[in-house]
């Protein structure tokens, strides 16, 4: 859609279009207009739901870091005046941000700290709408800047907050019975967090906020009317209730934990953690084991999801956890074969792959011409320099040999002529060390990063509380993203040039350290590197 025909596309008062998440960022879709005199750049500073109601914009929860909206004019009419702060009830803001424009006449911005909703008054005029989140500002195309805060924009047909439950058990599959905000009583199955070692389930339960007050809701309003009160069962004939009698019940909105009959709030940030293996999470047995007492004891308890992201293939991880069973453990997903196959685990047994991810290689990938470029570059430099690995180490959409450092140059080029030849993207990537590299040649869709960004959406983490770990070339993608990342202190030498060369233009993100460089190796740097991006408390 053109820009032009944007206002072919006009939406009237009260209608819907819903938005679409993108790489951790929320997106229109379609085309909003109201009324040429204004247009508006909102930003909203974190990942999120959202929702535009009678000129007011409604953001989804946000329980563990700051929330910003920021509104600022970007162009005004000479027959009506830019509003003031004060008119929109907003403080004045400090100067425009280098990403606005110039003739910047004012500007708003409203915090909230925690739990709870952001709001607050726009114009009804036509605006641009973009989002920021983690840091990374939206650049939208131009037929998807223009809305009319006139509209209703929403997300889903009511504004929400959530409260997020573990419970400790030995039950095989409990269930919960909760009213939410006095409403009916309602019945959800919990689910088994794989990486809390079988001991804890989960569930996300929205709490319903009615908009009473025209839109105008603050979220102070919506925090205190949050109430959930709820039993859990066995699913037959044994009840957890508490030991006086009644029900369990919650005021307010966050993450809490049920165990033995205690029901606690659970303070500190969610993460995703999603680790190499080799000389990264492995490597020290005791670094391992401090890494799975921090994880099973306090970062699972908020909340947070643990992810491996190996070269090894199912069955090569599967004999690696069976050796370390005592020591590492149990991710909530795999990333197996260099970001080739994604695995979740079934009832804490047995891996199944995931079909969405494996339909998204297939895009530009044709396996027999990559394997004839290999061939070719074998005949090239000689089978003294170059040879296929094993067929374990290959699959449907990654070809794997070991090439002679010497010849890794020449390999390169001679598989990227015959790839080019026959209008096949492939990415390239070589890892390890000494004399020889291993060189897998994966699809264009596939890799540690797009893996990652793929697990990220799935588990409903943002890039500001994703944190990749790693300590070799192969790593580089998913360390190199927009998520956080850590470099453990035994990474490899390339690496650690790279890494130099990355910090001296990038060590804060946004205001905040992004890729944290340990001193410690192994499992212990991926801790220290925890803490100094703030998901570790000392």
């Amino acid at each position: 859609m053109s820009a032009g025909s944007c206002h072919s596309s006009r939406l009237s008062r009260g209608s819907y279009r819903p938005l679409t998440l993108q790489s951790g960022a929320a997106k229109l879709s379609g085309c909003f207009n109201g009324g040429p005199t204004r247009q508006l750049a909102r930003v909203l500073t974190h990942f999120g739901q959202f929702s535009v109601r009678k000129g007011f914009a409604l953001s989804r929860p946000c329980t563990s870091t700051a929330c910003k909206a920021t509104y600022r004019q970007t162009q005004g009419s000479a027959s009506q005046a830019a509003p003031t702060p004060t008119e929109q009830g907003l403080q004045p803001a400090p100067p425009a941000a280098p990403h606005h424009t110039n003739n910047s006449r004012w500007s708003g911005e409203q915090h909230s700290q925690g739990s709870g909703c952001t709001a607050g008054a726009v114009p009804q005029e036509e605006s641009e709408y973009r989002t920021l989140s983690s840091g990374a500002l939206s650049d939208l195309e131009a037929s998807q800047r223009h809305l009319s805060n006139c509209v209703d924009l929403q997300s889903s047909s009511e504004d929400c907050l959530g409260i997020r439950l573990l419970y400790s058990t030995g039950w095989e599959e409990p269930v919960i019975h909760y009213s939410a905000q006095g409403a009916d009583w309602e019945t959800a199955c919990l689910t088994r967090v794989t990486s809390s070692g079988g001991q804890l389930c989960e569930t996300l339960i929205e709490l319903r906020q009615p908009d009473t007050s025209g839109g105008r809701s603050s979220a102070s309003t919506a925090t205190s009317a949050s109430t959930l009160e709820f039993v859990i069962t066995d699913g037959f004939d044994h009840w957890d209730k508490p030991a006086s009698g009644g029900n369990y019940s919650l005021t307010g909105c966050g993450t809490f934990v049920l165990q033995d009959g205690d029901v606690q709030a659970v303070p500190g940030r969610r993460c995703l953690v999603v680790s190499d293996l080799d000389d990264t999470l492995i490597g020290d047995d005791a670094g391992t084991q401090a890494f799975k007492d921090f994880w099973e004891q306090d970062a699972v308890v908020r909340g947070s999801r643990l992810v491996f992201n190996t070269g090894r293939a199912l069955d090569s991880f599967c004999m690696l956890q069976a050796h370390k069973a005592d020591c590492l453990p149990t991710p909530d997903l795999l990333i197996a074969a260099v970001g080739t196959k994604i695995y979740c685990c079934r009832a804490g047994k047995e891996w199944a792959e995931d079909a969405d991810f494996a339909a998204r290689l297939d895009e530009g990938w044709n396996l027999n011409v990559v394997r004839e470029a290999c061939y070719q570059a074998v005949m090239s430099v000689g089978r003294e320099a170059m040879h296929f690995r094993p067929p374990e180490e290959q699959n449907d959409h990654k070809v794997t040999c070991g090439v002679l450092a010497a010849q890794a140059t020449n390999v390169q080029n001679s598989i990227r002529l015959a790839l080019d030849e026959h209008a096949v993207t492939a990415k390239l990537v070589f890892s390890g060390k000494g004399d020889w590299r291993y060189l897998d040649i994966v699809s264009q869709n596939a890799g540690k990063a797009e893996a990652l960004n793929f697990v990220m959406e799935k588990l409903g983490f943002s890039q500001g509380n994703t944190i990749a770990c790693g300590d070799s070339g192969n790593d580089k993608d998913m360390l190199a993203a927009a998520n956080l990342a850590i470099v453990v202190g035994n990474a490899q030498p390339d690496l650690k040039q790279w890494m130099a060369t990355l910090t001296q233009t990038e060590t804060h993100h946004h205001g905040r350290l992004r890729l944290a460089q340990a001193k410690a190796y192994h499992a212990h740097g991926i801790l220290e590197g925890l803490e100094q991006l703030g998901f570790v408390t000392a």
